[in-house]
């Protein structure tokens, strides 16, 4: 009875509300309307109203994943893995034991990522490689599946043949083994999936382990690691920095950049891996030096605002004898440009002594270095594109063994690779 008089009551107060709310013709006055007139209520076509979610996974008793269901089950294991750059496995960019990625200066290179899954007591729901960043920070989630019988066949006879030093395996395994499984299909299957790696992404050692879920119990993670070259790489958008065309012996004239891409006006982005330190090298643009050996210029140079830090520097040769076997160890570092990001380069001229109305030419080489070593930290984003460089990572995924936690690289073993 209580709750029906609770419900009356609720009714009612909806029914005196309605009563006082204006309609139309209350709210339908003009000048000269001499009553009172109520103040029309504002629509509102939209209501929403919030409420929890809940969900459990089954699993083994006690819910402790990866340990398997009822007594006897048995979890699936992975039995190798592998990475490769190309869908035949032809790894042109291996340069030495163990998978060897190439970036693609200013743009996107596909890793393949491949795993040999036994399902035993129940079919395989999921698989999943998951990536992180030479600072073990994490990368993303790779869903992979199963190959069919030639497809699988094909991928593990090509990796075995042309690169069997990427192959990593579980111990106990080995390819013998794996051969006849594969051959009799005997639950035993071919996993692959593929995702880019950004020329953003830091050069350095990529952790990767691959597990795969058969509705009950996640398998144990199977870790190794792929070399993702650091490779210092940097692109202009001007080809001649020009000081002026009345320039005054005696001062100093600058010539500054933007951050306007494509416009002949200084701008330098980082299309590499790996942070890079800048130095310039130029010749005397044909000033020659003084009588007493002094150049008769010299120049500055500059990397972001003005105002930041000024470097001078004089020529490195007459302008006839460019550029005479100069190298980086010959130029002078202006300013260290990180990864994904760019910045506008300044350039000064001070002329001691020229002739007037003389136009002057020489040469200038950037040399980009690359600065430190792994690992690189990861940027959140590509300063460039404005691009995500790294996932949220899900919930309950192991750590790689070589990292003490997210973001802090340790001491540990990787696994093989690398």
């Amino acid at each position: 009875m209580k709750k029906l008089l609770t419900l009356f009551i609720a009714f009612a107060m909806i029914l005196t509300s309605g009563i006082v709310v204006a309609d139309d013709d209350d709210c339908d006055c003009g000048p000269g309307c001499t009553e009172d007139c109520p103040e029309c209520p504002p629509y509102s076509d939209l209501y929403t109203v919030d409420v929890d979610t809940k969900v459990t996974i089954a699993g083994s008793p006690g819910c402790n994943p990866g340990t398997g269901g009822p007594a006897g089950w048995e979890n699936p294991i992975i039995k190798a893995k592998w990475e490769v750059t190309d869908t035949d496995m032809n790894d042109d960019d291996m340069v030495c034991y163990g998978t060897q990625v190439a970036p693609v200066i200013g743009g996107d290179k596909l890793v393949h990522y491949y795993a040999i899954i036994l399902q035993r007591s129940a079919e395989i729901h999921s698989a999943y490689a998951y990536v992180w960043h030479p600072d073990c920070t994490y990368k993303y989630k790779v869903p992979l599946s199963p190959l069919g019988v030639s497809d699988g066949q094909l991928a593990w006879d090509k990796v075995k043949t042309n690169n069997p030093t990427v192959i990593c395996y579980n111990d106990g395994y080995d390819q013998a083994e794996i051969d006849i499984e594969i051959a009799d299909y005997l639950n035993c299957y071919v996993y692959h999936g593929c995702e880019e790696i950004n020329y953003c992404q830091p050069g350095g050692c990529y952790k990767v382990g691959v597990r795969a879920f058969d509705g009950m119990a996640w398998s144990e993670s199977l870790w190794n690691t792929f070399w993702y070259i650091p490779t210092a790489a940097i692109e202009v958008d001007f080809s001649t920095v020009n000081y002026g065309n009345a320039v005054t012996v005696g001062t100093n004239t600058w010539r500054d950049g933007n951050l306007v891409w494509g416009d002949n006006i200084p701008t330098v982005r980082n299309y590499g891996n790996v942070p890079v330190d800048l130095k310039v090298l130029q010749d005397d643009m044909m000033f020659a030096k003084d009588s007493t050996g002094a150049w008769n210029v010299e120049f500055d140079a500059r990397l972001g605002p003005s105002g930041g830090t000024t470097h001078t520097y004089v020529p490195y040769c007459e302008y006839d004898q460019w550029p005479n076997g100069g190298t980086e160890a010959d130029a002078t570092f202006f300013g260290t440009l990180e990864v994904c990001t760019e910045n506008k380069l300044d350039f000064s001229i001070h002329i001691k002594e020229a002739e007037p109305c003389a136009t002057y030419q020489g040469h200038m080489t950037l040399f980009a270095l690359r600065h430190g070593a792994p690992p690189y930290t990861t940027p959140e984003f590509n300063e460039i594109t404005g691009e995500d460089l790294k996932d949220t990572m899900p919930p309950g995924i192991p750590l790689p063994p070589c990292c003490d936690a997210v973001g802090v690289p340790g001491t540990g073993d990787c696994g093989c690779g690398c």
